[in-house]
């Protein structure tokens, strides 16, 4: 797939949820943010409170909804007009949004699978756009990126960002869950791979504890450490997106 190509999804995304608006609250006499999916391709389920409900095309999203999406399925997601959300078959992902949607606090909890984020305008000082995935997170202004937590297979997981447009930071977290000072600035165009491995101290799994390093990509499939991360950030090659 080539870059146009994916910016052109991200285009459509736009256009479509801007003639497809609903508003909800989330609590605050004035805080009111548009979160719904408007569109479904196959199947998805919404888990709210302990109860599992089928998700259908115009369902308003509440905050810390969990969305599971179905194999052979895609869900797209509008937030605030100006946030877009395209979630890859079989993936897994929660939400946190607060304040209003000049001023939002907006967190996707990225469990599995992929997600295309487009943020199509420059947030406000006081909002925050992050994309958190099992020991790191990722913060954005206005940008385009991609974000895939996919399992190792031996218990920890790896996580892929590729930025399109714009920048993303990226901070890897302690085991527990504060921020390490490791980060790194990913321009556009460059991707960046993390490596989260279960803590060998804990019998937890590796999203509770776990360890997480920037590491790239060797000629053989494996991975290896970088002390450095600006040495983790490599060229995006678009033939894989």
């Amino acid at each position: 797939m080539t870059k146009a190509k994916i910016i052109g999804i991200c285009a459509s995304v736009a256009a479509a949820a801007a003639i497809t608006v609903t508003v909800i609250m989330l609590g605050a006499e004035e805080a009111y943010r548009i979160l719904k999916v408007f569109e479904m391709n196959g199947t998805g389920n919404v888990e709210r409170q302990s109860t599992v409900i089928s998700a259908y095309e115009g369902m308003k999203l509440e905050n810390e909804d969990t969305l599971s999406v179905g194999n052979e399925s895609t869900v797209r997601l509008s937030l605030d007009d100006n946030k877009y959300i395209l979630l890859d078959q079989n993936t897994v992902m929660s939400f946190e949004a607060e304040g209003t949607a000049e001023n939002s606090r907006t967190r996707i909890n990225l469990v599995s699978g992929a997600i295309l984020n487009e943020v199509t305008e420059a947030l406000s000082s006081d909002s925050i756009y992050e994309v958190a995935t099992p020991k790191a997170v990722m913060a954005v202004r206005g940008t385009s990126f991609v974000v895939k937590v996919e399992d190792d297979g031996k218990g920890g997981y790896i996580t892929r960002e590729q930025t399109l447009q714009g920048k993303v930071h990226i901070e890897l977290l302690s085991p527990d869950g504060s921020k390490t000072g490791k980060s790194v600035l990913v321009d556009e165009d460059k991707n960046v791979t993390i490596s989260t491995t279960p803590n060998a101290g804990s019998s937890n799994p590796a999203e509770i504890d776990g360890i997480s390093v920037f590491v790239v990509e060797n000629e053989d499939g494996g991975y290896s450490i970088v002390p450095n991360p600006d040495d983790a950030v490599t060229e995006i090659n678009y033939e894989n997106i």
